[in-house]
């Protein structure tokens, strides 16, 4: 559509600050009765179209774009723009660009084979299956190459001691996710990802009514390192959800308690008493909330985690899902973990956030439907894309 004016204009890089300017103005009732003109909703099109493909036109995939622009008022405006989201979440493209931020997170790249990305595609199929994104934590099941749901077999991974149904945790009990966290035998970095994947947390953040092992049930240098105890009281009492892990991923189901934990005889040897024995009933202290079972594999820490710190696991994924729309940052694997970008910078973006996990609730935490009513909100989205578009209609 060559001299459409929308398709001329250049993309403004969106940035925190930009994303909260309204919460910084005076007049914070004056975002909701905003009107906006055909060539505000244009650009706003353009801009979600983008940034929920790989930098695709309206035009590309059938959207005709002008039908929003050429609209006689912002009733019109919205209805054809409400249409165009209508064609854009039923494209692959979209479908697509979800799995390449899943994959990216989960493995810093998307380039070799198939199967060690399979974690991705089991995230993107969630997403376009519409389910609740919280299966992405707790799903048994993977996708086959046809993106039909499927159990885990030998046709997928080569290894037959996957872990068994009732154990798993979606992604991140993926054998080839597994491998890659858990190739030191020292679990950190799964736990670390646990963490980060489904509440957005890094281990020296506040856990409320987490029960942190004292300093001295930990082994060296843990217990004595400067700094050491504050993250690994809550590191070492999570590892037990992934003792069974072997180094090549695999789930070892009869695993002599002096053998798990790493390599390392001191921690294999954790917790401790005051003296630096073992304790008696060593599984007995991976128990992480009161009254709650033992965590010992990824399913029991993922349940708990989802029910003892529900507006962490919510905001987190919200956090993913507008960062996204936004076009403001993707999520990156990072050194062998991931870093989540997150909302979180002062009570401005606290209140954007909120509202945002309000109305992903509202949705009932399913992924296209939350983005769909995202873009179609105005103090969420089309005031912040639209902030520096000329208010005249064209």
């Amino acid at each position: 559509m060559i001299g459409d004016p929308v398709h001329s204009m250049k993309l403004i890089p969106l940035s925190l600050c930009a994303v909260l300017f309204f919460s910084c103005s005076k007049n914070h009732n004056a975002v909701q009765t905003k009107t906006f003109t055909s060539l505000q909703i244009s650009y706003a099109l353009q801009f979600a179209v983008r940034s929920l493909t790989d930098g695709y036109l309206p035009q590309d995939l059938g959207i005709n774009s002008n039908a929003v622009l050429m609209a006689e008022n912002e009733t019109e405006a919205l209805a054809e723009y409400k249409k165009a989201l209508d064609i854009l979440f039923a494209r692959d493209e979209l479908t697509l660009r979800m799995r390449t931020f899943f994959v990216a997170q989960l493995y810093g790249d998307i380039t070799g084979p198939f199967l060690p990305r399979r974690a991705g595609e089991m995230a993107a199929a969630i997403f376009k299956d519409r389910l609740s994104m919280d299966q992405i934590f707790l799903s048994q099941d993977t996708v086959a190459d046809d993106g039909t749901w499927t159990d885990y077999g030998a046709a997928d991974y080569p290894s037959v001691d996957l872990t068994p149904r009732g154990k798993r945790a979606g992604v991140l009990s993926d054998p080839y996710v597994a491998k890659k966290l858990n190739a030191t035998l020292s679990h950190f970095p799964a736990v670390r990802d646990h963490l980060k994947w489904a509440l957005c947390k890094l281990v020296s953040e506040e856990y409320p009514n987490f029960q942190r092992w004292e300093a001295q049930k930990l082994a060296n240098p843990w217990k004595t390192g400067a700094g050491c105890p504050t993250c690994h009281s809550l590191m070492q009492p999570l590892r037990g959800a992934y003792h069974h892990y072997g180094v090549n991923g695999e789930w070892i189901d009869t695993v002599a308690e002096a053998e798990t934990w790493g390599s390392s005889p001191g921690q294999a040897a954790e917790p401790h008493d005051s003296n630096g024995n073992t304790l008696p009933n060593r599984l007995d202290h991976y128990v992480i909330f009161e009254g709650k079972p033992p965590v010992l594999d990824p399913y029991t820490l993922s349940t708990q985690l989802l029910e003892q710190y529900p507006d962490d696991v919510d905001r987190c994924m919200v956090s993913r899902l507008a960062n996204i729309a936004l076009g403001i940052v993707t999520e990156t694997a990072g050194e062998q973990w991931v870093q989540p970008h997150l909302f979180r910078t002062n009570v401005e973006s606290e209140n954007y956030i909120r509202k945002a996990v309000d109305l992903y609730r509202l949705k009932e935490k399913i992924g296209p439907d939350f983005l769909k009513e995202f873009l179609l909100d105005k103090e969420l989205y089309l005031t912040i894309v639209t902030s520096e578009i000329s208010t005249e209609e064209p």
